[in-house]
């Protein structure tokens, strides 16, 4: 970028390092391992954790102010033509830094650290859900039990009621039969009234004609022996005649 340049933004100090920075820039690398001696050849990598000086000016002859690291967030000032930028810490020191060792987006490992804590906060999610889909599974059950045991109770009381609609219905029937036989029974005991009266004006017309009867036999027996002496006396008079 041109020298000069003023407007402030926010970068991050990077991870990635090349070889002619290692060159360039020895005091950038005071933090990383001492290279170790190894008898045998086996596969090494370079570190993702790395210092960077911030100095009073724009060049190695500059007086070393502070330390960042990677992932450290400065605010950048200006840009120069030979490879520094001036920037702004956290706890508002200025000074100057290689612009290589900055970049626009968060390194790789605040994003690896933010994927992690997004990861265990999805993991914590699946964690909850699977216990809530477990809760979820037993309430089912529990509900399916609960519903086997209602069909039966609903089966039960529909039985119930079926024979209680049939009991209903013979006690219908019952009470209509027993209305008819209790009408019966009226007019069988008006009848029977009826014959009762009829039988005793008929006792009491046959104790009249009873009566009269043995008035009538009372009467002759007296006729008669009213006239039998007389007649007797007659005859008794033609035979001495």
């Amino acid at each position: 970028m041109p020298h000069g340049f003023s407007t402030q933004r926010f970068l991050f100090v990077g991870l990635l390092i090349p070889s002619s920075a290692v060159l360039a820039a020895p005091t950038a690398l005071s933090a990383t391992p001492a290279p170790l001696a190894a008898t045998a050849s086996r596969p090494m990598y370079v570190t993702d954790q790395i210092k960077v000086t911030v100095r009073s000016g724009p060049g190695l002859q500059y007086q070393i102010l502070k330390m960042v690291g990677t992932g450290d967030r400065v605010s950048a000032l200006k840009t120069t033509s030979s490879g520094y930028t001036e920037v702004k810490l956290g706890d508002g020191t200025e000074g100057w830094v290689l612009s290589r060792y900055l970049m626009a987006n968060e390194p790789a490992a605040m994003r690896l650290a933010t994927l992690n804590q997004t990861l265990t906060g999805k993991n914590q999610a699946l964690s909850n859900a699977q216990k809530a889909l477990a809760q979820s599974q037993t309430e089912l059950t529990q509900t399916q039990k609960d519903k086997q045991q209602l069909q039966s109770e609903l089966a039960s009381l529909t039985q119930k009621y079926r024979a209680l609609a049939a009991t209903s219905q013979n006690a219908v029937a019952m009470q209509q039969a027993n209305s008819r036989l209790q009408a019966l029974q009226k007019s069988n005991q008006q009848q029977i009234t009826r014959l009762t009266r009829a039988n005793a004006t008929l006792s009491q017309h046959s104790r009249i004609q009873w009566f009269l009867a043995g008035s009538g036999v009372l009467l002759g027996g007296l006729i008669l022996g009213l006239l039998l002496p007389k007649l007797a006396r007659r005859r008794k008079d033609s035979w001495f005649n």
